[in-house]
């Protein structure tokens, strides 16, 4: 069964628990604070988030402040691909088997997983562990309880 798309502003403001009004006034008020006039409101992040309309290049700019994207990274040529949906911060456990089956195991567990992610993740691991050769198997209680 397919699930709805969901526009990666959406997904961040999920993460955040903030609604389109709440949104648009943080923007407002993060660009008064950088000397950007904004005329944001609810209408127009639904229109972000539904309509595909992309927002100019000052509310790009006092977003991606707000959500502490530097500003070399938010291009707005890239909109939406740089806004924070695939970044996870649980990965800090060393890159082995049992550190592998921590950061995976914490994952499943914060309720944070987007399936967009996963090719994010993978991709940047494939580079480091292609000179490792194959991963010996080995059956591990934790990795039995996270996987089900």
């Amino acid at each position: 069964m397919n699930e709805p798309s969901t526009h990666p502003l959406a997904y961040v403001c999920k993460l955040r628990d903030w609604g389109p009004s709440e949104l648009a006034s943080r923007m407002v008020g993060r660009g008064q604070t950088l000397g950007i006039n904004l005329a944001t409101n609810r209408t127009l992040v639904w229109k972000w988030t539904h309509k595909g309309q992309v927002p100019d290049v000052g509310a790009q700019y006092v977003l991606a402040d707000l959500l502490g994207v530097p500003q070399d990274q938010a291009r707005p040529e890239d909109w939406p691909l740089w806004l924070p949906v695939w970044e996870v911060s649980a990965l800090t456990p060393p890159w082995t088997t049992d550190g592998t089956v921590k950061a995976l195991t914490d994952l499943l567990r914060s309720g944070r997983m987007d399936r967009r992610g996963f090719l994010t993740i993978t991709g940047a691991l494939s580079p480091a562990w292609q000179p490792c050769g194959p991963m010996p198997r080995k059956h591990s209680p934790q990795l039995s309880r996270a996987t089900g």
